[in-house]
């Protein structure tokens, strides 16, 4: 017990690593994906084709090759980032290229009812958009918000092969040294684990609360599905 106890503490820091570096990659990533989803609604080609480009190549291309992509291809052009920095663009355009639909999806969902009174009352379109629209929008997509922020949080181990101390890192490191490959990636499932089951509940019961039938529906007509990010 002892062991296990001292074990988990060397693991620790590579724990909150991740945890600093999900909630990095989801403060710079979330407005970022509320902006497109605004953009994808509009009515202008010009601005919703190009976004769709973009945002079918990032679903497209695999995680890990963004990753390597930012960090080592951006330099090339004298864009230099900071390890963190760099996987959390990295992390970050790969979580708005899947989250950004949702939202766009999920603004369709708001009654027109709601916006005609927003309108009647004399408000500007952005108080409309701010104060009526995305608040709902954000609610009905909530459930897969938290789905995606548990694989982003889980995908961070691809953080690791660029150098970063992640809990991933940490755990093949240790096992390297003491010969216990097994044991150490266990205990690092296990830290995994404990955080993403938790919020997989929570999504579970937010979908049970809130229903999803008309973010549904609106994702099957406004969204083509495509394969999940891998590495």
């Amino acid at each position: 017990m002892d062991k296990l106890l001292h074990d988990v503490t060397l693991l620790l820091p590579g724990f909150m690593t991740t945890v600093w570096l999900t909630a990095l990659t989801l403060a710079m990533a979330l407005p970022l994906a509320v902006v497109i989803a605004v953009g994808l609604r509009s009515r202008s080609r010009c601005l919703t084709i190009p976004l769709i480009v973009v945002i079918e190549v990032l679903r497209g291309m695999p995680a890990l090759v963004t990753l390597y992509f930012v960090y080592y291809g951006l330099p090339a052009v004298e864009i230099v980032l900071n390890d963190t920095l760099s996987i959390c663009v990295a992390f970050g355009l790969t979580f708005v290229a899947y989250t950004a639909p949702i939202l766009s999806a999920a603004i369709a969902t708001v009654p027109r009812q709601h916006i005609e009174a927003g309108d009647a009352l004399g408000l500007s379109r952005w108080t409309v958009t701010t104060r009526i629209v995305l608040p709902q929008a954000v609610r009905a997509s909530l459930p897969p918000l938290i789905s995606w922020t548990v694989i982003l949080f889980q995908g961070t181990s691809l953080a690791s092969v660029v150098g970063a101390s992640d809990l991933f890192a940490r755990a093949t490191s240790l096992g390297a040294q003491q010969f216990a490959y097994t044991y150490y990636i266990v205990l690092a499932a296990v830290f995994y684990a404990a955080l993403s089951i938790p919020f997989l509940a929570l999504a579970a019961h937010v979908q049970r609360r809130r229903g999803g039938r008309g973010l549904r529906d609106a994702m099957r007509s406004r969204v083509r599905p495509s394969k999940a990010a891998s590495a």
